[in-house]
């Protein structure tokens, strides 16, 4: 008798578990779903330059990320999201 006992509390203990597992997977998998902008980037000569997400990029860094979600633009993109050529945009980022 006690066995059967001992057995359905370790039964019930794993399925407390496996639950609370899986609500902890739903809820990382709904803050994954947060992030639905990502990061803009600019590559020219293999340097990486960050167009939009400064702020974001920054906070990823913080909390741990080991991954962004970014999206890679050609220089004629940048014009025609931003109304500025690349140079331009540069320019005002650090004067």
């Amino acid at each position: 008798m006690k066995n059967r006992k001992k057995k359905g509390i370790l039964v019930l203990l794993i399925v407390a578990c496996c639950f609370v597992l899986l609500i902890m997977w739903l809820i990382n998998m709904q803050q994954a779903k947060r992030v639905k902008t990502p990061i803009i980037v600019y590559v020219e000569e293999g340097q990486a330059f960050i167009v939009d997400g400064h702020h974001r990029y920054q906070a990823f860094v913080n909390l741990g990320y080991e991954r962004v979600p970014i999206k890679y633009i050609h220089a004629n993109q940048v014009y025609s999201i931003y109304g500025r050529t690349v140079d331009e945009l540069w320019y005002s980022m650090f004067k």
